[in-house]
């Protein structure tokens, strides 16, 4: 007989760890401390579209794919002159230089190995 939702089970559940080997393994989670880099960064981005980006309505595919792969180049000296949009461009550049120098050196590539 198939046990329903409303039935219980006759095997007991199983003991939960104790607390210091959960508390052991969060703070050895790489990605716990790799996300609190980029938290700073993405709560700023996100502070920018609340106050500065406006909420448009859809009105059709035609109209948001219009000039689609047009790709605007803008002298820096008009980009750095809106101080909200210099922060994200100087912080994605420096992340890929950061990456370029960290993410491909000798140890970094022999952890993604060691990973795969």
């Amino acid at each position: 007989m198939a046990a329903g939702p409303g039935s219980r089970s006759s095997s007991p559940a199983p003991p939960a760890p104790p607390p210091s080997a959960c508390a052991a393994t969060f703070a050895s989670c790489p990605l716990r401390r790799s996300s609190s880099s980029a938290t700073p960064i993405s709560a700023y981005r996100f502070y920018l579209t609340i106050t500065n980006d406006q909420i448009r309505s859809w009105i059709s595919w035609a109209n948001t794919h219009f000039v689609f792969g047009t790709i605007n180049v803008f002298p820096a000296i008009i980009w750095r002159a809106c101080q909200p949009t210099v922060m994200p461009i100087e912080l994605s550049r420096w992340a890929v230089v950061f990456f370029t120098f960290f993410g491909f050196a000798a140890e970094a590539r022999k952890n993604y190995h060691l990973a795969s």
